[in-house]
């Protein structure tokens, strides 16, 4: 009896060992081994959607939801490029989730194919995803098959989050060998990034010279897991706050502390308690424009700007309105803050 095992069978086992319970899809030629070996095995649940569009919303949906990382199966040719729209959602608010996108047979895959349609629909979907994910690969090898998606997963939860695309040709997927020969992915998660003690003295010693401090929470703060410290640190700085448009529900409307949302999306009295603020804390929000305007010499006049973020080029695009950028993960510098505070 052999004891080769077909690689879309292991990637459904795999699916399972990463604790990806459902996956959003419609099945096509360059996916219907991964549809077929998935349900099969029984483990995670294909839910069927209209449209790839539909797929890879629904999964930064269900993240969002629920805080789990899931799937989008999409086909070859217009499967892949349906589903754009909603990968570059994600990638626009640091949402992760595990695209994976078949392809024509492999002959027709490699990069050094000069046409510009590979097969009968195929195309480089990789190249093309490679500017709005953390990470776009073509298994060309089934040794790697397994591999790069671990890599792949594990990309997209850490630091800043956002979508990863794996290519998977149709034979790829289909080809049979023993589990012996499957590459592992090995390489350890990134460990969130802390604030250093200067930096949190620093941010201390601002708030205690200031009259008017202002906190700006973001969605870096949920995707930190940080959301449950919030009330803490609004009660021990006992100063008022603005939640990004994203992060509107990370604290209750009727908090004594929470003045609302600045911004062309926010209320007149959130904005006037930002322009006249003397400190603005900004944590986890890339204070995008619709926040601050387009002229930052009219943003907060006359007060400094202290910026938290993960990202260190939206920390940094603010350019000399921003007094100091701390590179650091949200949750960290909350649980770093609360703790020189409060001793």
């Amino acid at each position: 009896m052999s004891n080769e095992v077909k690689v879309s069978d292991q990637i459904a086992l795999l699916l399972e060992e990463l604790d990806i319970r459902h996956v959003f899809g419609i099945i096509g030629a360059g996916n219907v081994h991964l549809f077929e070996s998935i349900t099969r095995h029984g483990f995670t649940e294909i839910v069927c959607v209209h449209h790839e569009q539909a797929a890879t919303m629904a999964m930064q949906t269900y993240y969002r939801s629920c805080g789990r990382i899931c799937a989008a199966l999409l086909t070859t040719g217009g499967g892949a490029t349906n589903g754009v729209t909603g990968v570059v959602s994600g990638w626009a608010d640091s949402i992760p989730g595990l695209v994976i996108a078949g392809n024509e047979h492999s002959k027709h895959t490699s990069s050094s194919n000069p046409l510009r349609m590979w097969g009968v629909q195929g195309y480089d979907s990789v190249q093309m995803m490679d500017q709005v994910t953390k990470y776009a690969v073509r298994v060309s090898d089934p040794l790697l098959a397994l591999y790069e998606l671990e890599k792949a997963a594990q990309i997209s939860l850490e630091c800043r989050p956002g979508p990863v695309w794996v290519e998977i040709p149709m034979d790829i997927q289909s080809t049979r060998m023993p589990v012996s020969k499957f590459t592992r992915f090995s390489g350890g998660k990134v460990a969130a990034l802390k604030p250093t003690n200067d930096e949190i003295r620093q941010v201390v010693e601002s708030l205690g010279k200031v009259e008017r401090p202002l906190l700006w929470l973001g969605q870096g703060i949920r995707l930190s897991g940080a959301v449950g410290e919030l009330p803490g640190l609004l009660n021990q700085l006992d100063i008022p706050a603005l939640v990004s448009w994203a992060g509107i529900d990370m604290l209750d409307s009727d908090h004594p502390r929470l003045m609302g949302r600045a911004g062309v999306y926010g209320q007149r009295a959130a904005n006037f308690t930002l322009q006249n603020c003397d400190y603005l804390l900004a944590i986890g929000t890339r204070l995008a424009i619709p926040q601050v305007g387009y002229d930052l010499t009219e943003l907060a006049r006359g007060a400094h700007i202290d910026v938290v973020d993960i990202d260190v080029d939206e920390g940094l695009k603010l350019g000399q309105r921003v007094n100091k950028f701390i590179h650091a993960d949200a949750g960290q510098f909350i649980s770093e803050l609360l703790t020189h505070t409060i001793g």
